[in-house]
């Protein structure tokens, strides 16, 4: 498939057939016409998706009904086209031999530049020749930095690390973030016309990426035409000759770099876990783990049809194609009056081969087989970056309430931080995790940034439990070095900034659809910290009590594994890495003559 469904946040495409035989590409062909029968349904005959493919020239249309639970309508369909594409003789890639392409240590930079450059050449094709570029070596990125905390701050680095190198980045993003960026980090700014990311009650209920999408149907949905106007605007006015994007304004990158012409490169945190590059090695989060291949490799595919589903049922198709028409960009009325977006050739191979900088710890994940030359992992983006503007000192009160209980305990106190994910508030997450924490006696550091008060809390239980202090923020470079155990959601950013500080962990994920229980699951198979809980319900006090024991037992060992992973993080350079990485493939760009 090499057309997709535009959608909302986060979500994936469903892009298989690219690469299967023939008898699998017509299981797929067979599965997208049972799959759009079964669900047809007049309420729904204005939307359909049109899924294309290279090898059988058949179309299938697939329109769940808003009220139909397509979960279970389109297992059937997606688990044969699944085995199908994981027991296929997929097509050979070569893999690019540089650190960011498979994840070897190459010592020469200019390798990482030049093997770059090829990977792209590899993904578009011919089509890369119908992109043009200025005549100069400075380069003007746009970076679409829209999500929680732990998406925005890495593509700062990013950003930054580029404008020491003479390029003129712009970074585009949600207001909540502009003053940081401008003011803390120096660098320019524009809005995304979203003042922060409401956190849907629904978020805690979805199970997978496609219920999450669904929910996303209300707020995204109104936002979606003037988030799309803003990146057009910004693109245009800065003049940019590349778009780096997070999953969340990707789509409307792709529709804006189809319209300029432009190369537009995605920017994630984690594996794919909802399907984009469907592998064997892992399943989707919410779908169980312990699968074999065959099996992660169809719920990968399966998680697919769901989201496709997911954005039919949740009007997202007419509000993509509106917007693609305020660019001249065309759609097609098929029968029954449906109408679906006609992508450019260009848009196609994009939309099926998009290069993706993987900006997480690399020893902590190994390279999928399905992966190709232009999956680049260049490690995270920060950390021993000179780019880090996270420098602030601790606060003077905060660094008594640790010297205390430094003194009290040889060892520094317990922290939880939710960071942004305010659903871990409303449900009781945090209270929870506090209350069990207190229990142990030890020095509680809670980082809330809706706490009504900062500093030590005085009630009446001061001297039966642990004293507690209340931050609205603080910089994670500097305290978790010196606490014993963090207590988190999972979210890649705080997992790399313990990483990075070699602190024990517990990460107990608060929405089961995301890249928290991932990366919960790695941080207790490599011997980090402790997994509870895998998202959508908060796990009772006495769960969090008994998780606490067994972590203050393990401290030095968990403090070991996280000291090895720590120095190997250490040598990672992700930021100058996904610079190279840039440079490279807009190398691979023609000049304008």
């Amino acid at each position: 498939v090499d057309s997709k469904l535009p959608r909302p946040p986060g979500t994936m495409d469903l892009v298989v057939a690219q690469s299967l035989s023939a008898p699998a590409a017509t299981a797929f062909s067979v599965a997208a016409r049972c799959t759009a029968r079964s669900l047809r349904s007049p309420a729904t005959s204005s939307q359909a998706h049109r899924c294309r493919h290279d090898i059988d020239s058949s179309a299938g249309v697939a329109v769940p009904g808003p009220e139909r639970d397509h979960r279970f309508v389109a297992a059937a369909a997606g688990l044969g086209l699944g085995l199908a594409c994981a027991l296929s003789n997929r097509r050979g890639r070569r893999l690019v031999p540089c650190s960011a392409a498979t994840g070897k240590a190459v010592d020469a930079v200019p390798a990482i530049r030049s093997a770059a450059g090829a990977a792209v050449a590899e993904a578009l094709g011919d089509e890369l020749l119908a992109l043009r570029r200025e005549a100069s070596l400075t380069l003007r990125p746009l970076i679409i930095a829209m999500g929680t905390r732990g998406d925005v701050e890495p593509c700062l680095h990013l950003a930054t690390a580029l404008r020491k190198r003479g390029h003129e980045p712009l970074v585009l993003s949600l207001d909540e973030w502009g003053d940081r960026i401008s003011d803390r980090w120096g660098l320019d700014f524009t809005s995304s016309g979203i003042a922060h990311l409401p956190m849907s009650e629904d978020y805690l209920t979805g199970q997978t990426r496609a219920d999450q999408v669904y929910a996303d149907r209300g707020w995204y949905g109104d936002a979606w035409g003037e988030v799309g106007r803003r990146i057009f605007k910004a693109a245009t006015e800065h003049k940019c000759d590349v778009i780096v994007s997070t999953s969340m304004g990707n789509t409307h990158a792709l529709d804006v770099a189809e319209h300029l012409g432009l190369l537009c490169i995605a920017v994630k945190f984690a594996p794919d876990i909802d399907g984009q590059v469907p592998t064997g090695l892992f399943p989707p989060s919410g779908y169980p783990t312990g699968m074999p291949g065959p099996l992660n490799y169809a719920a990968h595919v399966l998680e697919n049809l769901r989201t496709i589903g997911a954005v039919f049922a949740g009007g997202f198709i007419p509000r993509v194609i509106a917007f693609r028409t305020e660019l001249g960009l065309p759609s097609q009325e098929l029968a029954d009056g449906i109408e679906v977006p006609v992508y450019s050739p260009y848009r196609q191979i994009l939309q099926a081969n998009q290069p993706c900088i993987y900006a997480f710890n690399k020893s902590l994940v190994e390279r999928p087989a399905e992966y190709q030359s232009w999956h680049f992992f260049t490690g995270v983006l920060g950390g021993n970056s000179s780019a880090a503007a996270d420098v602030e000192d601790l606060d003077p009160e905060l660094e008594t309430f640790l010297g205390c209980s430094e003194k009290e305990t040889s060892a520094g106190p317990l922290c939880i931080t939710f960071g942004s994910i305010t659903l871990a508030r409303s449900a009781p997450f945090e209270a929870r995790a506090l209350a069990a924490a207190r229990r142990t006696m030890r020095r509680v550091i809670v980082i809330d940034p809706k706490c009504e008060k900062e500093g030590l809390q005085e009630d009446q239980d001061s001297g039966k439990l642990g004293p507690v202090y209340w931050l609205r923020a603080a910089p994670y470079s500097k305290l978790f070095s010196r606490v014993s155990l963090v207590v988190h959601h999972g979210g890649a950013g705080t997992m790399q900034d313990c990483l990075r500080a070699a602190t024990p962990q517990i990460v107990a994920p608060v929405l089961r659809w995301s890249d928290q229980p991932y990366w919960a699951s790695v941080v207790e198979a490599r011997g980090l910290g402790l997994a509870l809980g895998s998202g959508g319900e908060a796990p009772e006090e006495e769960a969090w009590a008994e998780t606490f024991t067994r972590a203050l037992a393990r401290l030095e060992e968990m403090k070991g594994a996280a000291r090895a992973v720590s120095e190997q993080a250490a040598r990672e350079m992700g930021a100058e890495e996904a610079c190279e990485v840039l440079e490279g493939a807009m190398a691979a760009v023609p000049t304008q003559a």
